[in-house]
């Protein structure tokens, strides 16, 4: 049996492909190479043709199916071309969009469906992908597979993944198609907009993130993490109970109720380590911890940890970084 991996593309700015899509074509790659199968990249709602070919090739897709129109009920459009080219596994960001026409492209097609999914494997033996969501408000992380029913679908968090392009890479071969239409959508996206912290810096995309959870104590704890993140030309993120208290807006929220990020440092600040906040930034290249408690669950994770006053350690590390 072909196994074929589809990664649908959501529309970002500029008529391009939202960059979490692409960043989802990096471990997509590998899985179709593994399994000898082609990877697709399907545009639902149309585009340009050239300018798609070349960005889903330099992503690493063999293959661009691309609507000749936009589909109005990407569901029935979906279903019907899975039907038709069967697919193993379609996979894609999970989003507001998704969120509402995947399940009832699913419904169509008779298969299951994986949602906000913090990342996925393949099983060989079983010969299918486990996917790994978090449940019960973020408490526990659990797997879950599809073993019968193909396609296998799910959506994974943005941020989950980097943007990798693929040096002189070919665009991708492309294929048109027209959507199929179902009945009338009750959701349609007239116009995209980035979610932007209050510093205008996109969080899913910041290289370095300072966050800061109940340890800073209040709104005004977060000012030697501002001071930091200037220092460093990073941004600025929370834990939820920070946000939950009032002290700084939810644009800042990382973790499974906000923002999923995967910055190349991320320097947690009086972040205890929930798991709840553990899924949104796990991706992180490198993860400093700083926290009064030498028994905080985060130095678990974190690569340099340092017990200690974050009023005390964070000054003294941006008067460093400063003078240099």
């Amino acid at each position: 049996m072909k196994k074929d991996i589809w990664v649908l593309m959501e529309p970002g700015q500029a008529d391009g492909y939202r960059e979490s899509s692409l960043a989802l074509l990096h471990p997509c790659r590998a899985l179709a190479d593994t399994l000898g199968g082609t990877l697709t990249a399907v545009a639902l709602f149309g585009g340009d043709v050239a300018k798609g070919a070349a960005i889903a090739g330099a992503y690493g897709a063999d293959r661009l199916l691309l609507a000749d129109r936009e589909a109005l009920d990407p569901a029935a459009a979906l279903a019907s071309l899975a039907e038709k080219e069967h697919p193993w596994a379609i996979l894609a960001v999970s989003a507001c969009e998704t969120r509402e026409y995947l399940p009832r492209a699913c419904a169509r097609m008779g298969t299951g469906f994986a949602a906000d999914c913090s990342g996925f494997a393949l099983d060989a033996k079983a010969d299918c992908l486990v996917w790994t969501r978090p449940a019960f408000g973020g408490s526990v992380l659990c797997d879950v597979v599809c073993p019968v029913r193909r396609p296998q679908i799910g959506t994974v968090r943005s941020g989950i993944y980097q943007q990798r392009s693929i040096p002189r890479a070919l665009p991708a071969a492309v294929s048109r198609f027209t959507p199929a239409q179902g009945d009338s959508p009750r959701v349609r996206v007239f116009r995209l907009l980035r979610n932007l912290a209050e510093d205008g810096i996109d969080l899913e995309n910041a290289d370095i993130i300072v966050a800061g959870g109940k340890g800073v104590g209040g709104a005004q704890g977060f000012r030697p993490l501002r001071e930091l993140a200037a220092a460093l030309g990073g941004a600025v993120g929370a834990s939820r109970s920070a946000v939950d208290r009032g002290w700084i807006s939810g644009s800042h929220q990382i973790g499974q109720t906000g923002h999923t990020v995967a910055p190349k440092l991320y320097i947690a600040c009086g972040i205890s380590g929930a798991i709840q906040h553990l899924t949104g930034m796990l991706g992180s290249g490198t993860i400093v911890a700083v926290n009064v408690d030498p028994n905080a669950a985060i130095f678990q994770y974190s690569d340099y940890s340092v017990v200690g006053d974050l009023f005390e350690v964070l000054p003294a590390l941006t008067r460093e970084i400063l003078r240099h």
